[in-house]
Formats: C-alpha cells, structure tokens, sequence
C-alpha cells in the first residue's frame, strides 16, 4: 500500500479546515506560500495561526481580504483565473475539477445550465484561495488514496446572499448525493459546500477504516 490519506469528518470539514489539518499534519506551509502568489489574485493574505480547542493545540488557516468583493463569477471565470496562473498542473486539474463539482451541483439545486451558475460566497476571493490551497496540498501528497470517514450533517440554518438557506445546504445535499452520511441534530454548519466538494472530487468514503 503506498501512501494514504485519511480524513475523519466527524467534527465537518470545510476548505480552511481542510488545509489547516494537513498544514498541522506535517505538509510544509512553505508549500503553499509559495505557489499561492503564482494563481495572480490580489487583496487577500493566507494567515496561519496557532490555537488551542479544548486544550488540544493546533492551526487555524484564515484567508484574510482586504476588500470585500460583490463579484459574482460564473465557472467559465474561475476557471479561466485557474488556467491562467502558474501554479502545477496537477493543482490546475484538482482545482478545476472541484469547482466543475460545485458548479454542477449549484446547477441542480437551481435548476439551471451549469454554465449559468453564478458563485456568491464560493466565488469570492477567500473560497478560491482556500480551494485551490487544498488544491496545492494534495497534488503536492500525491497520495495513492483519500480516505474519508462518514460525513456527518447538521440541521438549521446559514445565512447567505440568497438569504438563510436550511442546513444541511442544498448543494452539500447534491453534492453527497448517493453517499452514506450521519445527521445529528448540532445547531451549526458542520459540512460546507466547499468541504463537500473537496471530499466529493479526491475522497472514497468508508465505513469501516481499514488497517493502515
């Protein structure tokens, strides 16, 4: 068995927490520093700080803007600012195919062409960065598998530009169409649509871990 990844969501994932997790795992934050500034989008700063949760110390990643932005871009643009960096192609080709996911999802969830999606909050700045940092990561692990535990789903509610939308959201709900996944009952968002996708394009979920 070469090597391989497992992600345990039962606490949710989302992209920042999926980059912070495997910055504190041990993958060089360097990595990401370096590559980031060649995707050319401006007015953000990747900020990684140390934290300690219930006396457990750790990172947290945040991607700090300098401007809020009222851009709505569709797939086709932030692919296009993808294709059009200079970070690896193996990072272009995760990314891009982690937004197709979202795009098609959101594409079900409104009942449009996936062409026609307009990204809000994961068009923005901060969402592309945290997905194409993920992105970056795992290209750069080049594992030979990604395993993930059960998703577990949250009821309640989120607000967004749409307005509040019930939890789990509905792209979440397309995007883990035909999964097996946990509800509990926590109050909050455990599983982002960002999150979910990442897990939807790299991860296999398994029940059961296997000796590893």
């Amino acid at each position: 068995m070469g090597r391989v990844l497992l992600l345990d969501l039962s606490n949710g994932i989302s992209g920042d927490m999926f980059v912070a997790a495997l910055i504190n795992m041990g993958v060089p934050q360097d990595i990401i520093e370096c590559e980031l500034p060649l995707l050319k989008l401006r007015g953000y700063k990747f900020v990684v700080k140390e934290e300690k949760v219930s006396g457990i110390g750790g990172c947290s990643v945040k991607i700090e803007v300098s401007k809020k932005e009222n851009t709505h871009r569709k797939f086709v643009d932030i692919k296009k600012i993808i294709l059009d960096s200079d970070i690896s192609s193996g990072a272009k080709r995760i990314a891009i195919n982690i937004f197709e996911k979202l795009a098609e999802a959101e594409a079900a969830v409104h009942s449009i062409n996936k062409e026609d999606v307009e990204f809000h909050e994961v068009g923005a700045i901060d969402s592309i960065v945290d997905i194409v940092a993920a992105s970056i990561l795992i290209n750069y692990l080049n594992c030979e598998e990604i395993l993930a535990t059960t998703p577990v789903l949250s009821s309640g509610s989120v607000k967004t530009r749409h307005g509040n939308l019930p939890l789990p959201a509905p792209a979440v709900i397309e995007l883990f169409k035909g999964y097996k996944v946990k509800f509990e009952n926590r109050g909050y968002e455990t599983v982002t649509p960002t999150g979910a996708a990442i897990i939807a394009s790299v991860a296999k979920i398994v029940s059961d871990i296997p000796p590893l």
